[in-house]
């Protein structure tokens, strides 16, 4: 990232440019603004660099706050997610029961619109943690709520034909996939490669 920024740049456009290069504005980018300020020729451009490090300064400090209170959030929706399927004692048994499974999914389906990024890194932290710690459990648990929001993500609205069966799989649990694409397959709803195509295309919905 650029230290001579233009002094009529948009602050609009600043922050965008500092979330983007978030990664970079470390030890050597300030050296750098260090460096270019003692290298200044007028007093003119020492202040106009001082103005740009401050607010660059400032726009880091928002987009850190952001990204932490966005990530406080999304533990806090985890947890709310996972203890949907817990039992009266806030307790987990695997393997969940249907009804168990159907908490999660409607837990899903009330926070579609927190269903973000943010989620994911958090439940991709959490399982490294608990299989560091040895808790199993846990892990398993975890992963299967992220099973059960790829399957909602997968999910086409109102599907016909292939993509329809689709639906009907990814929304299964995973120990009944197998006998109902053979199902499937048998009954000549579906073919192998045409099952594959839907899936590959509902799949690239998810990046």
């Amino acid at each position: 990232m650029s230290v001579g920024l233009p002094c009529g740049l948009r602050c609009a456009q600043l922050a965008r440019l500092v979330a983007e290069n978030i990664f970079t504005i470390d030890a050597k980018f300030w050296l750098r603004v260090a460096t270019r300020n003692d290298s200044a020729a007028t007093g003119e451009e020492k202040a106009r660099l001082k103005g740009m490090a401050d607010t660059v300064l400032v726009l880091v400090n928002t987009v850190l706050r952001k990204t932490e209170q966005q990530l406080s959030d999304s533990s806090k929706l985890l947890q709310e997610i996972l203890k949907s399927a817990a039992d009266a004692k806030g307790e987990w048994y695997l393997p969940l029961t249907a009804s168990q499974v159907q908490s999660i999914r409607a837990a899903l389906d009330r926070n579609s619109d927190r269903l973000d990024e943010a989620l994911l890194s958090n439940a991709f932290a959490w399982i490294r943690k608990c299989s560091e710690d040895g808790f199993d459990t846990m892990v398993a648990l975890i992963q299967k709520v992220l099973q059960l929001y790829a399957a909602k993500q997968l999910q086409a609205p109102e599907a016909a034909g292939v993509d329809a069966d689709v639906n009907k799989v990814v929304y299964a649990e995973e120990v009944e996939w197998a006998g109902l694409i053979r199902q499937l397959a048998e009954s000549g709803s579906i073919t192998e490669p045409a099952f594959m195509e839907a899936l590959q295309e509902a799949a690239g919905t998810l990046y």
